[in-house]
């Protein structure tokens, strides 16, 4: 496909994004992945949609492929940070904390590296 069309998608993801409708924009995404499966901008709002529909299972993977994508661009890194401290505090004080935080302390690593 071409520019013209991957943009009309990504207009159309953000514009469901910018009104909220995460599942609609979810929707999008997986459909535009089909035809622009290494698209990281197309990851990164299937992420956010994702984790805004609190499926943070579904959000880590989208985000995590993303930064494969694109290692060097913050937006994914940034929503897998914002993932993981969310998580540290949910599971404070179980052995479940420890984990997260290897998680959080490896997301930060590159983020910052």
């Amino acid at each position: 496909m071409s520019t013209k069309e991957l943009n009309k998608v990504l207009v159309s993801i953000k514009n469901a994004t910018n009104s909220e409708n995460h599942k609609e924009a979810l929707s999008i995404c997986n459909d535009a992945l089909k035809t622009f499966s290494e698209n990281y901008q197309i990851y990164c709002f299937a992420g956010k949609s994702a984790k805004a529909l609190d499926n943070m299972k579904l959000a880590l993977e989208y985000l995590q492929h993303a930064t494969t994508l694109q290692p060097e661009q913050e937006l994914a890194w940034q929503g897998l940070e914002e993932i993981y401290a969310a998580q540290h505090i949910e599971y404070v004080g179980t052995s479940a904390e420890i984990a997260t935080d290897d998680k959080w302390i490896d997301v930060l690593l590159k983020w910052l590296g």
